[in-house]
């Protein structure tokens, strides 16, 4: 995403959350002090409160060659808790359905459709899992890239706008089906983390056919190494968090 809203620095974002999210100069806490925040031209005197404190505003977003017109923004002024010590990065930017926006604010899907930025009312991802590939992921707006996949793809009805929610009747692997949803599951696609939730027997016997082992000790303890100290020191604190 090459584009940033008039007013900001600098935006570096995370899809498919609902809400265009950014850190507030205002906001003090250490976590907002390591990354890139946000400048606000007017202010809302609505404040909002969930696990962070909040602030709505308007404002252009350019992107690529385009230009949005006062696309909805959440300015966090305040990120109590340890929730964002490991995050790497500085807003999120919301493809979800308006219906579970934070502080009901317009996706800027929405805003990109309406104001006819986008060929169709399509979008799409390829991600990348070589991480030593200087491409990096694709997201295309308004289509699909035929460069990425090799048979047509399977369209189904969303059944409840809020997240991307599908019915799924079967899973495959290798062509042979593994017995779950005999009965039909609800599911969700979810761009924005690359974790796969699901009731446990399920998760695991998915992770055990598949031949996954557990990996992400290795990032946890990473992530504990590294943010550790930090995270102890914001509990021995007198930091409220949720």
């Amino acid at each position: 995403m090459d584009g940033v809203a008039e007013g900001l620095r600098e935006l570096a974002t995370l899809h498919d959350k609902n809400g265009e999210i950014v850190k507030s100069a205002k906001c003090f806490e250490a976590i907002c002090q390591n990354t890139v925040s946000f400048l606000p031209i007017t202010e809302f005197k609505t404040h909002l409160r969930i696990a962070i404190m909040l602030l709505k505003h308007s404002h252009n977003v350019n992107y690529a060659k385009s230009h949005l017109e006062r696309s909805d923004f959440i300015e966090a002024t305040k990120e109590p808790g340890i929730t964002f010590v490991a995050a790497k990065f500085d807003g999120i930017l919301g493809f979800g359905f308006q219906e579970i926006s934070v502080g009901g604010a317009l996706p800027i899907w929405y805003n990109m459709v309406d104001q006819d930025h986008v060929y169709e009312p399509v979008y799409s991802f390829w991600l990348n899992r070589n991480t030593k590939d200087n491409k990096g992921s694709d997201l295309v707006f308004g289509d699909v890239d035929t460069n990425h996949f090799r048979v047509a793809h399977t369209y189904v009805p969303v059944t409840q706008k809020g997240y991307w929610s599908f019915e799924m009747n079967d899973v495959f692997i290798s062509n042979e089906t593994i017995g779950f949803c005999t009965n039909g599951c609800a599911t969700i696609a979810d761009s924005k983390t690359s974790l796969l939730v699901g009731p446990t027997v399920v998760v695991t016997k998915l992770n055990q056919t598949i031949g996954a082992h557990g990996l992400m000790s290795q990032e946890c303890k990473t992530l504990v190494e590294q943010y550790g100290k930090s995270i102890i020191d914001m509990l021995l604190s007198d930091v409220p968090f949720f």
